[in-house]
């Protein structure tokens, strides 16, 4: 029996054969993981808004979510070491800040200092729907350290 042949037309080696029946795993998008979230979010009765559009590939998402009380939460991008080796796609995030006074600016300056350090970032507000746990993976062992 003759081996597979490549789209030239040469024979491929086992160890080429192999590599080929591993899966390739690809990180998603910025742009699709946001749509999904927003998505999912109005599926379940809440409110999603992007505030700023990020790099379509590969912008570091931020989440703003606001509670009914006027309290706000704010996630971002958890450090690079805490992604599982076997999970290396599966994006994760921490939280960064959390406010009871709805009028308080800091998370406002917080952003604007992330703007300026990294201008292709995302910035989606949400409210109501899905609880943060349900919509994206969020590492708590580093939660609230800048």
């Amino acid at each position: 029996m003759k081996p597979p042949a490549h789209a030239c037309g040469n024979a491929a080696s086992s160890a080429e054969r192999s590599n080929r029946d591993v899966p390739v795993l690809s990180r998603l998008t910025s742009a699709l993981v946001v749509a999904a979230m927003t998505r999912r979010v109005f599926a379940e009765g809440g409110f999603a808004a992007i505030l700023r559009k990020g790099a379509e590939e590969a912008g570091a998402i931020f989440i703003l979510v606001r509670i009914g009380t006027g309290s706000q939460v704010l996630y971002g991008p958890a450090a690079q070491t805490s992604y599982e080796e076997g999970r290396p796609v599966e994006r994760r995030f921490r939280q960064l800040a959390e406010i009871d006074d709805p009028f308080d600016e800091t998370i406002e300056q917080r952003m604007e200092k992330e703007r300026r350090f990294d201008p292709d970032l995302w910035l989606v507000e949400l409210d109501g729907g899905p609880s943060i746990d349900d919509l994206v993976a969020i590492d708590r062992d580093d939660s609230l350290e800048n």
